[in-house]
């Protein structure tokens, strides 16, 4: 994660979003101890109660 944190914030990019899902608390964990957090639902999660999608502001 560090590597496409440090490319993102090369191409310009202020925040990085993704999506993972409640049956995955392993990759809940590491996005939270790496500061990413809980966002409304976009794109195509929009609706799907099984999905979370996450942000995090680059520095």
């Amino acid at each position: 994660m560090a590597k496409l944190e440090a490319e993102a914030i090369k191409l310009g990019l202020n925040k990085l979003k993704l999506e993972t899902g409640e049956r995955q608390p392993e990759s809940l964990g590491l996005y939270a101890a790496l500061g990413y957090e809980k966002i409304g639902n976009f794109g195509e999660y929009i609706g799907d109660p099984h999905s979370i999608c996450l942000e995090k502001e680059l520095n």
